[in-house]
């Protein structure tokens, strides 16, 4: 992982990957009318970029790398942590377990793609970041959970985001990082 590389790709593949949410939620039409672009620009790249240096480049890069801990382990440790962290925005047990759940899944989507595109930290750092300034610019809701309607988006956002990059290791004939042999221990 090397902070310098990547920084433009990530942003560009970043925007691309989450038009759908950026499409979706402004023809839902739902927008928070005392949003600060500025402010928020500034705090949802700052979460981004700390969260993403400490879970997959830190937390999950030590698993993974320095202990030779497997994809499945160290994600999962990664994503345990991750998700507690988020459950701040809770304020039930169901809405507890969703957050979890939500903010779990995210973790092992980012630390794929962080993987996937040779440990470019930049892709799961945009991405984080333009998801949080959408969810924030739409006022779409407090917490990582949404509705039915708003995780559509964030779900065609994933989706494009896997098919991308599975599709460019098949155009360059190139296997993707991640395999059996490296899932359990490396």
């Amino acid at each position: 992982m090397h902070i310098g590389h990547g920084f433009f790709k990530g942003l560009y593949l970043a925007f691309l990957f989450t038009i759908p949410m950026l499409a979706g939620y402004y023809l839902m039409g739902r927008y928070n009318t005392n949003y600060s672009i500025l402010r928020n620009c500034t705090f949802a790249f700052k979460d981004a970029f700390r969260e993403e240096l400490f879970y997959r480049a830190f937390l999950f890069g030590q698993l993974f790398r320095t202990a030779k801990w497997g994809f499945l382990p160290a994600v999962a440790i990664n994503g345990f942590i991750f998700g507690a962290a988020h459950l701040y925005q809770a304020h039930s047990i169901a809405q507890s377990a969703g957050v979890f759940a939500v903010t779990f899944a995210g973790a092992v989507w980012f630390t794929w793609l962080f993987i996937e595109w040779n440990g470019n930290l930049w892709l799961p750092v945009f991405l984080h970041f333009f998801m949080n300034l959408y969810w924030d610019l739409f006022s779409t809701e407090q917490s990582a959970l949404g509705g039915l309607m708003l995780n559509l988006p964030r779900l065609l956002t994933i989706v494009l985001s896997v098919y991308v990059t599975i599709k460019l290791c098949q155009l360059n004939n190139r296997h993707l990082n991640l395999n059996r042999s490296n899932l359990i221990r490396q």
